[in-house]
């Protein structure tokens, strides 16, 4: 670790789920994986003083390092520790954040007294929040758990309800996170033409954003079918 003050560390975070998004992810990977030491004991002291915020906010921060270094259950940790706090000393857009990210490791991990549960309430918080990109996110996150349990058609339903805002608001990430789902599930069914259309459209936006991850992801699955 560095030995970074607090707020300086929640700022790093902020940073790398930023950087998480961009072409140079596989850095920020490193930078985390060395501050990650100094994020955790940044996160139990925000716990230990009831800094709840704070705490949501550094361990909401990692949720694309928790998921793609499969420390799902380090990450499960930290949020439900920090989740723990009471929603109302919380700032309900940070929490619902935190509870999106949850039910998004947990959905991962096929956990559904949890994942659901924990999207449920994002989904909840955000629509109270009036932050409609925020419901999006909640509602990806359910779609996307809905999904890995084989519940196609409300997984179908939820993704089209996100993925027009995300698409509004040009978030390209979000939308191909939409299409990838997509098209696992025209190879599932069968549905090659679903398959080609979701597949370039997940190539272009990829070229668009620089991101080889959603890139490799469709060749190997366009390839596939």
């Amino acid at each position: 670790g560095s030995g970074l003050p607090a707020w300086s560390l929640i700022a790093f975070g902020a940073a790398a789920a930023a950087g998480f998004m961009s072409s140079a992810y596989r850095e920020w990977r490193r930078r985390v994986e060395r501050e990650l030491p100094d994020l955790q004991a940044a996160c139990r002291s925000a716990i230990e003083s009831r800094g709840w915020d704070d705490a949501l906010r550094i361990a909401g921060s990692l949720w694309w390092f928790w998921g793609s270094t499969d420390r799902h259950r380090d990450g499960r940790r930290w949020l439900e520790d920090a989740l723990r706090g009471p929603a109302s000393e919380a700032d309900p857009a940070v929490r619902a954040w935190a509870l999106a990210v949850l039910g998004y490791i947990a959905g991962q991990q096929l956990d559904l007294d949890v994942a659901l549960p924990s999207g449920e309430e994002a989904l909840a918080l955000s629509i109270r929040h009036g932050d409609e990109v925020a419901v999006a996110v909640a509602r990806q996150v359910l779609g996307l758990t809905w999904e890995a349990a084989g519940d196609h058609d409300r997984s179908a339903a939820l993704l089209t309800q996100a993925r027009a805002v995300f698409d509004a608001a040009s978030l390209h990430h979000q939308v191909c996170n939409n299409d990838v789902v997509t098209c696992v599930r025209g190879l599932v069914t069968g549905d090659l033409d679903l398959v080609d259309r979701a597949s370039r459209e997940v190539l272009r936006r990829s070229a668009l954003i620089d991101y080889d991850p959603h890139r490799w992801w469709t060749y190997l699955h366009y390839l596939r079918g």
